[in-house]
């Protein structure tokens, strides 16, 4: 049995029927599917037979993109497990099964990817962005929940809105019922006096009034402020994860105040949407220098804000995202285009160009290149129009279906109607990771403005600063990587471990949490080894990269390790630290308190929690695949 997406509302099943056609009496058909977060849609469906072969229709969004559940171990923040969604398909002769057979789609493979991991910013099949914008709620009563309808997808759309506990089916509220548009809109979720733990915001469609398909599920978690606990006495430093969030711990608070800092305020719109034709693949803003990922270039001078970011053209793939090159004068043996020319696909060069001719012949329109429509094939072919009407040489024609050996469908074999052409430009072919600007007056409304620097389709009409490369050319770049190089390979720090005999009592003011990393930038303390050579041997251990360590400053540039073990490990799902995280939580220490009967430090955590577009963090960047969020 194959799954095939017929639209974003529809998915065709296609199997194959057993015993004599002429035996068969009226055919019909029962679905059973289980989406990732594990709920269960029971459909009856009609059944399209042609002999032995049979399709059947059924009305399901693939609106469940994943399970979104944390791996264990040692994993970086991105990695989820995904889940599946599980058809199975009874066929029913005269409402009596004569065979069931049961297939899993694997969603994953539809993500984009790049060398590394899959990319999580954009759902193909989906047509909804949906995510909580305060993810962990930590001394709050209220989520607040972001929506959207991707209108170019589907034109129109309502919704029911409901929130569950974890796998459950009873609703907590009372379901809000919501027609959703391009803008984003913030709904707000009231949870007074529910316990701590995870919970599940649910949408589902609606029609005539009436809920079907599955669920979109999101995420939350509520943290309850002040468990009702005593606190084991003596309290150490290192000896557990304590909180530090009331006045429960003390038996006198006076001159204290307790921050939690849940992020606060949310933005109602991103800083910056990606609509040029230039601005194509994975968008970032760029570092305060190209070789540290973690900077920023946003900058405030003579009362405007400045902002560059760049795409990362070349990482956005996905099965069945390349073009067959068609046209013979489009790349040489001697182009320096090498990995183009690889892709060049067997001559069908006739039968494209006959299709072409009828499309533009038809009426069809020829749209500026951008991103081409999932579940595609594409041919890049001359284009046919009379000189005086067209803007470029080649044309791309996408035509719907992806064969399983990569190669072209033949015409004939797909609904011509169904066929787009964009304008191709050499640029679009491999296409450069172009940095752009965007400024502010206030730091709220944004604007592209034009440089006249860059031409992009025969015109500087545009925002572009240049390449990433030219920038990493520029002037102010120039003397960047001594500086990096030295940095990185002198260690000016001693470190050794902590001694109650030698040093004497630990000095809770000097004390703080400190993040080992691998490369140099502003959320790592210190790097391994560099910053530890003269140093192995007296600390005895080798730190646990990405992972904090409770640390007293000596003076003189020593440092000693109070634990050799990790208390906080970033970003991740262990058995000692479930998905706590410093260096992308909103919580923060704010506070250092000595007790009486001994040093101990507190400080806020929260767990980890899935980056569910359009407030995305996949490692690398904290946007989503079209927008710049402030």
């Amino acid at each position: 049995m194959q799954v095939i997406q017929a639209g974003y509302m529809t998915q065709v099943l296609k199997l194959q029927l057993p015993g004599d056609p002429n035996h068969w009496g009226k055919l019909t058909a029962h679905v059973s599917v289980t989406q990732p977060s594990g709920y269960t849609l029971e459909l009856d469906a009609d059944l399209v037979s042609e002999g032995k072969r049979a399709e059947i229709p059924i009305s399901y969004p693939l609106m469940d993109d994943g399970a979104w559940e944390q791996v264990e171990g040692m994993v970086a923040t991105a990695e989820y497990e995904m889940g599946v969604h599980t058809f199975v398909a009874t066929v029913l002769n005269n409402g009596s099964p004569i065979v069931t057979e049961t297939i899993e789609l694997d969603q994953d493979q539809l993500y984009a990817k790049d060398s590394v991991s899959r990319l999580r910013h954009d759902f193909p099949p989906g047509f909804i962005e949906c995510a909580p914008l305060r993810p962990v709620c930590i001394d709050h009563d209220e989520v607040p929940v972001t929506i959207r309808l991707k209108r170019e997808r589907v034109s129109r759309c309502r919704v029911r809105m409901d929130i569950t506990a974890r796998h459950g089916t009873e609703s907590l509220i009372d379901p809000i019922e919501l027609d959703l548009t391009e803008e984003p809109q913030i709904v707000t979720f009231q949870h007074p006096g529910w316990e701590r733990g995870e919970y599940w915001i649910r949408v589902q469609l609606l029609e005539d009034g009436q809920p079907y398909g599955p669920y979109m599920v999101r995420k939350f978690w509520k943290e309850v402020i002040g468990p009702q606990v005593e606190p084991e006495i003596p309290l150490r430093l290192g000896s557990s994860l304590q909180y530090m969030v009331d006045d429960w711990l003390f038996e006198e608070t006076n001159g204290i105040d307790f921050w939690p800092m849940s992020y606060d305020p949310n933005p109602d719109k991103p800083a910056v949407v990606m609509d040029k034709p230039w601005e194509y693949g994975l968008m970032t803003v760029l570092g305060a220098n190209p070789y540290d990922a973690f900077g920023s270039s946003l900058t405030y001078d003579d009362g405007l804000y400045r902002m560059e970011y760049t795409f990362s053209a070349d990482r956005y793939r996905r099965r069945g995202f390349d073009w067959h090159l068609l046209a013979d004068d489009l790349y040489t043996e001697d182009d320096e285009s090498k990995e183009v020319s690889k892709r060049r696909s067997d001559p069908m060069q006739a039968p494209y160009e006959q299709l072409l001719q009828r499309l533009l012949d038809n009426g069809t329109p020829v749209q500026e290149f951008d991103i081409p429509p999932y579940g595609c094939s594409y041919a890049l072919l001359r284009d046919l129009r009379p000189s005086g009407e067209r803007n470029t040489d080649h044309l791309m024609l996408a035509v719907p279906g992806i064969r399983p050996d990569g190669q072209l469908p033949e015409p004939g074999e797909f609904d011509e109607s169904e066929a787009q052409i964009f304008e191709m430009y050499p640029e679009d072919l491999d296409r450069p990771d172009y940095v752009c600007l965007a400024t502010s007056k206030d730091g709220v409304d944004w604007e592209k403005p034009e440089l006249g620097r860059v031409e992009f389709h025969g015109s500087t009409t545009n925002n572009i600063l240049g390449t990433v490369e030219d920038v990493i050319r520029a002037a102010k770049y120039k003397d960047v990587t001594p500086a990096i190089t030295l940095n990185a390979t002198t260690a000016r720090f001693k470190f050794r471990m902590y001694d109650p005999d030698k040093d004497g009592p630990v000095d809770i003011d000097k004390v703080f949490m400190a993040l080992i990393g691998v490369k140099r930038n502003g959320k790592f303390d210190f790097m391994w080894p560099n910053d530890f050579e003269g140093s192995v041997e007296a600390l005895g251990f080798t730190p646990t990269l990405r992972s904090y360590y409770p640390m007293m400053y000596k003076g003189d540039d020593e440092y000693l390790f109070l634990k050799n073990e990790p208390l906080i490990y970033l970003g991740t799902v262990t058995d000692s630290a479930r998905g706590m995280d410093l260096m992308n939580s909103s919580e923060a220490i704010r506070h250092q308190v000595e007790l009486r009967d001994g040093p101990t430090i507190y400080w806020y955590y929260r767990p980890t929690t899935p980056p569910y577009p359009p407030s995305a963090w996949s490692g690398t960047t904290s946007t989503a695949r079209n927008a710049i969020w402030q």
